[in-house]
């Protein structure tokens, strides 16, 4: 794959680490943040995040990550825009949409390992969340569980998500970091290119002038003889 995104991911996942999976992709979104800042603010956008191009790196990662933990849309969008990205020119749909739903699947477990819809979102999360979408809304009792659930997850878990979330913005920043060190390099490529060329250009016309020059000295002194 380019850039070896989804070799490192690919290894992280044999090796069941799920965590060093997401920090692939987290990089990857990074440096998406830079090289892409469009279409990745567009698909922020998309997902109900009033993020924009003209917002610093920082603002845009402090978006991201307040909203990747509860947003499956997010999940979804970032693991498609990676894809795209990450994608050779051989590249069918059937692999495409199953690297979109690798992706999906380990942003969904790094987040809510404990979720009891993650396996259903993982296995086909385009379907479950248009399904989760037109599904009428939980009884009282269903909802109170579920408060009950997250507040022992803020009580006992607070620690690690805070862990987690420094993890997550330390990915994205060197990503985005990676990206603009490239972006550096590539300019000053282009400019020791630019400047080799115009010192060619002036050496090739101070030839030119030189051989003028003496060309008319020659003939001169010739026509002096002459005459």
């Amino acid at each position: 794959m380019k850039r070896g995104c989804y070799s490192n991911f690919d290894a992280a996942i044999a090796k069941g680490r799920n965590d060093k999976a997401v920090e692939v992709l987290l990089r990857e979104a990074g440096r998406l943040i830079v090289e892409d800042r469009n279409n990745f603010v567009a698909m922020m956008n998309d997902c109900g995040i009033p993020a924009s191009v003209s917002m610093s790196d920082n603002e845009i990662i402090d978006y991201f990550l307040d909203e990747i933990n509860d947003n499956p849309k997010l999940m979804l969008g970032c693991s498609m825009l990676i894809a795209e990205h990450n994608a050779p020119s051989n590249f069918d749909g059937r692999a495409y949409d199953q690297r979109v739903k690798d992706g999906y699947k380990a942003f969904r477990g790094y987040v809510q390992e404990d979720d009891e819809d993650y396996y259903n979102m993982a296995v086909d999360p385009i379907s479950a969340i248009a399904q989760a979408t037109g599904q009428v809304a939980q009884s009282g009792a269903q909802i109170a569980t579920k408060a009950m659930e997250g507040s022992q997850k803020k009580k006992y878990g607070a620690q690690d998500y805070a862990m987690r979330s420094k993890e997550a913005q330390t990915a994205l920043i060197q990503g985005v970091l990676g990206a603009k060190a490239s972006q550096s390099e590539a300019d000053r490529s282009r400019a020791d290119q630019n400047a080799r060329t115009t010192r060619t250009i002036l050496i090739a016309t101070g030839v030119i002038v030189g051989v003028a020059i003496i060309g008319t000295v020659i003939y001169l002194a010739t026509k002096k003889k002459k005459s």
